[in-house]
């Protein structure tokens, strides 16, 4: 890994948020359904996603696998299926747009996955690290978060004072994310198969193939959230 990017932040609880329709992006809210059970959990977090454990603890000096840290990627992927399906939005990192609205859904949904990331009535305080941190999973190509444009500022803005950045929070809606398949491709990347699925009638919103690289800036961070990074996603269609 590479161009280390330093973040001192820690583990915390996730929150859950949501969606909309296309242009007016839904702020997400911290009472929204997740899938719980392909998510890591506090305990589990502390002891599997972590890759500086101390030393004499049972697990130290343990190669960490990408199994180990696949239920951590479930995170950015469930945001950028729910960004890209109710947004109309192709994945890319080079559209401001589509790079801050895959940005908003995701800290919204698990932003506070990071106990420096605060709550403020409706608003979430999100230090500038923790949104890197984020960006770095998203998109394998991320190199520096560009500016906000217009359109979402209502959703997510830049507090200059605090270094940290401000998003409104809403309702995701009955929706969960799910990974059904996975594999090595022996390239170097990896393959995931995940849907999203409608909570109340078990039914299929969409479904996309993703492309997972080692995460080149996750080597600068302590206890890491996501050792990977998305690559592509492409959308597998209905037979």
């Amino acid at each position: 890994m590479k161009n280390r990017l330093l973040i001192m932040i820690v583990i915390a609880s996730i929150t859950l948020a949501g969606c909309q329709k296309k242009q007016e992006i839904v702020q997400p809210t911290t009472e929204s359904i997740v899938t719980e059970e392909t998510l890591v959990s506090e305990d589990e977090s502390s002891e599997e996603t972590s890759s500086t454990m101390e030393e004499g603890t049972p697990d130290a000096g343990r190669v960490m696998t990408f199994e180990d840290n696949l239920e951590n990627m479930l995170m950015p992927m469930d945001a950028l299926m729910m960004c890209v399906t109710e947004n109309g939005y192709e994945y890319g990192s080079t559209d401001p747009t589509v790079f801050w609205a895959s940005l908003y859904y995701t800290l919204g949904n698990y932003g506070t996955k990071r106990e420096i990331v605060t709550i403020n009535g409706s608003e979430m305080i999100v230090p500038s690290q923790v949104v890197q941190e984020f960006a770095t999973a998203l998109f394998a190509d991320y190199d520096n978060l560009p500016e906000i444009p217009g359109n979402l500022n209502t959703a997510i803005r830049y507090d200059e004072g605090k270094d940290a950045y401000v998003v409104s929070l809403g309702d995701r809606g009955l929706s969960e994310s799910r990974i059904y398949d996975d594999y090595d491709n022996g390239d170097g990347t990896y393959t995931v198969m995940a849907k999203l699925c409608a909570t109340d009638s078990n039914s299929t919103i969409c479904d996309y193939k993703f492309i997972l690289v080692e995460n080149q800036y996750a080597d600068g961070v302590q206890n890491p959230l996501f050792y990977y990074s998305i690559k592509s996603m492409t959308k597998i269609e209905e037979k």
